[in-house]
């Protein structure tokens, strides 16, 4: 471990940085910059890169790459997911790859050669970075040195850094937008009426002959600015000639002529305002940008951003647009993604659901809050967790008639209110008196539908927009979690069934071989019981004991028979067979067994003759070798199947009685772990002999191999 890392407040740098990417806007690349550099400095990782997906999803493009030695940025890198396979398929089934030994972890050794071992990089912890609920990229912490494991905190963290890196490439797609807005053309009256943002028409020419008379008697800007007087002096000469009707009903005014004539005061809320514009003048700034809040005439706050394109030259300042976007909504947005990042992002598995549906109970504030997943056959949801005024325990839910049966069929869905009453075959809700709804499908990354995320609200929902932007994205994040909780299950219940095959078969090989040796007993016994009551007449003393020891033979002997049957239940077909056909049928199944952080590799020799087996067989052998290796690699490592034609030596034959000399094919499993110590060695074949605990093995699974 990394002291520095460990004692440091990772949340609050999420805070930090946060702050001062939302109330310091400086551009797409200046944001990344600040993200990457600060990500890299909390975490003491050598790299920091952000990469995002091109449109066909093919490539990964490197937008921003931080050198904290080096302190330079870099970016244009790609990455093809033809080339990098298992990289590709990690990031689209997890939502968190922490390679602790990124050179041996199987997501990302591919790296090795072209870039892991050329920048010594031994530890990799990448996040995703969502966008319009679809992965859009990944943020790449990279660790040199001595491979380190990561920490909760750190995982919790990194996801956080991707939260605000899809914050970030937000805000840059909404700036892109705005920019392209104002350098349209404004004057066409038609946009100037039909956009949703607040303009108007200002004469600033006045203003700038006037801040340049200040300048040119030698005041000091800032100081004149800094004294009210002067300022609302100079704020008389702007003129206003017209503003769209977005601004008279942003501001409350009643009319445009309202709104030219109170706008003055509308400000006074913001002198700050007038005075970075004054400033932007003097200075001849190409533009000035503000984020200020402002009481309407309706005597509601308003978060607004505030911006103008000036001229270079100071010159056509009789025309300049005044641009007004309310951004209360996106300030909300922020700060419950920050909330989110903080209160939410840092849980996984259960406590990851539970927190939130807490988290909708208590800051969205719904009534009713669940985390479901689907039933099978679709007809009910078993919730995950769940909250009505407080957490509850889980239930089952009924979907026909309700407006989660809509949102599994046809997709997220809002309702402001009236909910009840739009859907009265819904008990719930009735006995509720529901008036608000919103609900989105949870899915993995393949798109197949997993369950649903709901939030249900007593008083009609304010603000749909905001509450729909914050459900979406705790879902987008629901859904990974659901699917890799799902892979977990089936992972352990495979490996369960694995041990009871194991066992079965082990239990059916002594069965059987116990009962051919105890029928071999029997049959003297049973025989000679036999000809003893024939030689002696019914009435003699000892006929009576000779028939009870016939009939307790003839029990035990259908015992046997039965013992038989059980161990050979499965009929042996020996046949012709290419190996390597069989272990490359068979490695999917191996690659589910084996642990994410053990590598499967295979060398498999060419032109391999056809061997004598039951498949079967070879498959079970090749299955318990694998998990063998796997116990010995607590901490991982790389299996190697290997293949290949030898020649036995008489020498060779003879230590091996079961085979002659010549030519075989040879199948052979080799592991990185611990080995097996020189006086276990010998026992390793001998049933039921293990060294792991009860729960962990049952001394079989070689025993079965040999």
């Amino acid at each position: 471990r990394i002291s520095s890392v460990a004692s440091r407040d990772l949340r609050d740098v999420i805070r930090r940085i946060t702050l001062q990417i939302t109330h310091e806007w400086r551009g797409l690349d200046p944001a990344l910059h600040l993200l990457t550099e600060a990500t890299a400095e909390a975490l003491q990782v050598e790299r920091v890169g952000v990469w995002l997906y091109e449109e066909s999803r093919a490539y990964l493009r490197c937008v921003d790459l931080y050198v904290r030695s080096k302190g330079v940025h870099s970016s244009g890198a790609e990455l093809e997911g033809r080339a990098f396979p298992s990289y590709f398929q990690a990031l689209s089934r997890e939502q968190i790859i922490a390679a602790d030994d990124a050179r041996a972890d199987p997501r990302t050794s591919e790296f090795l050669e072209s870039y892991l071992r050329p920048y010594g990089i031994t530890s990799m912890l990448d996040t995703p970075v969502w966008a319009a609920g679809r992965m859009a990229g990944v943020v790449c912490h990279e660790h040199v040195g001595p491979a380190r494991r990561w920490t909760e905190e750190e995982g919790a963290f990194a996801e956080a850094v991707g939260d605000l890196c899809s914050l970030i490439l937000e805000t840059a797609r909404h700036q892109e937008a705005e920019r392209q807005l104002v350098e349209g053309n404004v004057r066409y009256r038609r946009f100037f009426e039909g956009t949703l943002a607040g303009l108007w028409d200002t004469d600033l020419s006045d203003l700038r002959d006037r801040l340049r008379e200040v300048v040119s008697e030698g005041r000091d800007l800032d100081a004149h600015l800094a004294d009210e007087a002067n300022l609302w002096e100079l704020v008389r000469s702007i003129r206003t000639s017209a503003a769209n009707r977005s601004a008279v009903a942003m501001f409350g005014a009643a009319s445009e002529e309202e709104f030219l004539k109170e706008l003055p005061g509308i400000f006074r809320s913001s002198p700050e305002c007038y005075r970075v514009l004054m400033r932007a003048l003097a200075n001849d700034r190409p533009r000035f940008s503000i984020e200020t809040t402002v009481r309407g005439l309706d005597g509601r706050d308003h978060d607004l951003q505030i911006s103008a394109t000036l001229p270079y030259d100071g010159s056509g300042l009789s025309h300049v647009i005044i641009n007004a976007i309310d951004i209360t909504h996106r300030r909300r947005v922020e700060r419950h993604l920050e909330e989110v990042a903080t209160r939410v992002s840092s849980h996984t598995g259960t406590e990851y659901f539970e927190a939130m549906v807490s988290y909708m109970g208590t800051a969205l504030g719904a009534d009713v809050a669940l985390v479901g997943e689907v039933v099978e056959g679709g007809e009910a949801v078993s919730t995950l967790a769940a909250w009505r005024d407080g957490p509850t325990a889980n239930f089952e839910y009924a979907l026909r008639g309700t407006p989660c049966q809509d949102v599994l069929t046809r997709g997220s869905c809002c309702i402001p209110r009236d909910t009840a009453r739009l859907f009265p075959g819904d008990r719930e809700l009735a006995e509720m008196g529901a008036e608000g709804y919103v609900g989105t499908p949870l899915r993995s990354s393949d798109g197949t539908l997993l369950g649903i995320a709901v939030a249900v609200f007593r008083n009609p929902i304010d603000d749909p927009s905001l509450t729909e932007s914050i459900l979406h994205i705790l879902a987008s994040r629901a859904g990974a979690e659901l699917e890799r909780v799902r892979g977990e299950a089936e992972r352990s219940a495979l490996q369960a069934q694995l041990i009871r095959a194991q066992r079965l078969e082990s239990v059916g090989r002594l069965a059987g071989g116990i009962a051919h040796d105890f029928n071999n007993l029997l049959s003297p016994i049973v025989a000679y019981a036999e000809l003893g009551l024939e030689s002696l007449p019914p009435e003699h003393d000892a006929a009576a004991g000779l028939q009870a020891i016939y009939e307790a033979g003839q029990k035990a002997s259908r015992l046997t028979r039965q013992l038989l049957a059980f161990s050979r239940r499965q009929v042996l077909e020996t046949r012709p067979l290419d190996i390597n056909e069989v272990v490359r049928g068979f490695q999917g199944i191996l690659r589910t067994i084996l642990r994410e952080e053990i590598e499967l590799d295979l060398s498999l020799g060419e032109n391999l003759p056809p061997v004598a087996a039951d498949d079967g067989q070879l498959e079970q052998a090749l299955m318990n070798l694998v998990v063998n290796a796997q116990d010995a690699m607590k901490g991982g490592g790389r299996v190697r199947v290997v293949t290949r034609r030898v020649t036995l030596s008489s020498r060779v034959a003879r230590e091996i009685p079961e085979l002659t000399p010549g030519t075989y094919v040879e199948l052979s499993v080799e592991d990185t772990g611990h080995g097996i110590d020189p006086e276990v060695l010998p026992h390793v074949f001998e049933p039921f002999f293990t060294t792991k605990s009860a729960t962990d093995g049952t001394g079989l699974g070689l025993a079965t191999v040999y």
